[in-house]
């Protein structure tokens, strides 16, 4: 016995999958730009703005823009709104690259 599945069924679960496991294909994140909130949340287990620029900006200043990184603003400045920002393809390229060089244990000092 044949089953046949229409193409638009197909599809949309597909899309579904897509969203549910948070699987982007890479020509939609080339050239994306996040906010930390954004990175911290998918990229960081969660860990607050301070953590991750401490632990993660901070400790691998390769990240930052000005050294061909690929985070502008790693630190707010002065007298701005939040203006750090993440190009996220090579963020999480980077990400996946040196998961096991983050100390995901580290706390903030008191």
């Amino acid at each position: 016995m044949e089953l046949t599945i229409p193409d638009k069924l197909i599809r949309d679960e597909t899309k579904k999958a897509v969203l549910e496991f948070g699987l982007v294909p890479k020509r939609l994140m080339l050239g994306r730009q996040i906010r930390i909130d954004e990175f911290r949340k998918k990229y960081c287990r969660g860990k607050a703005p301070e953590w991750v620029r401490l632990f993660i900006f901070d400790a691998f200043p390769e990240t930052n823009f000005k050294n061909g990184g690929w985070v502008v603003h790693p630190r707010s400045r002065p007298g701005h709104h939040d203006t750090t920002w993440i190009y996220e393809y090579q963020a999480s390229q980077w990400m996946d690259e040196h998961k096991f060089d983050i100390d995901w244990d580290a706390k903030l000092p008191s």
